[in-house]
């Protein structure tokens, strides 16, 4: 019962941060963890912290878009703009590694794409 509690709890605080720090509306945000719940669960038992449960599920679900598998780890279709939401947390990402964090390099090489030239 605990877990389930845990769990639930992370996603709210997970849809809080990128409503204050990006703006996203909480409905997309909440939808859009429910759509990858699997991946958002793995990433949140892995570390316990909302924010690098955010920039590593981020990470995953972009590259997923990126190769056209996102249909393997989609397990819901409430958020029609995933594809735009993971580019923003991405993007979110950058602002919260440190200068020297290898996933900056991955992370902007996944950005390239959406980067209008």
């Amino acid at each position: 019962m605990f877990n389930f509690l845990g769990k639930s709890d992370y996603t709210t605080k997970c849809t809080k941060i990128l409503n204050k720090e990006t703006g996203l509306d909480p409905l997309i945000a909440q939808a859009f963890i429910e759509d990858f719940k699997p991946i958002f669960d793995e990433q949140y038992n892995k570390n316990n912290d909302p924010v690098e449960t955010l920039i590593n599920a981020g990470i995953t679900v972009l590259q997923h878009i990126l190769s056209e598998t996102v249909r393997e780890i989609k397990i819901d279709s409430k958020c029609r703009i995933y594809d735009k939401v993971a580019v923003k947390i991405n993007q979110w990402s950058l602002t919260k590694l440190e200068e020297n964090n290898p996933l900056i390099e991955t992370i902007e090489r996944n950005l390239e794409p959406f980067i209008k030239k």
